[in-house]
């Protein structure tokens, strides 16, 4: 299941990096990093509190979802805040 779920995470920058460069949105190296560190912590995080639940430790699935997806959150929200303030200047 989680195959599955790289691919489509990987088709789904792979599909925003083409449409950027076909629409003229300027992106930085960092931009991509930050995208794939969001990325991976949010698979990540979702794949510890699935499994947290299912091993009946609710307490350690919800810690994991804050303290990792709360950053990987973060890690996406950057990257998107920084590519709109440079490209509507």
């Amino acid at each position: 299941m989680y195959l599955i779920v790289g691919l489509l995470v990987g088709l789904a920058l792979g599909g925003f990096a083409i449409w950027s460069y076909n629409k003229g949105i300027k992106t930085k190296w960092f931009d991509w990093v930050l995208l794939v560190i969001g990325a991976f912590l949010l698979i990540f995080a979702a794949q510890n509190f699935v499994a947290g639940f299912e091993e009946s430790v609710a307490r350690f699935s919800w810690l994991i979802l804050v303290t990792v997806g709360l950053p990987g959150v973060i890690c996406l929200a950057v990257p998107c805040v920084l590519i709109k303030t440079r490209n509507s200047a």
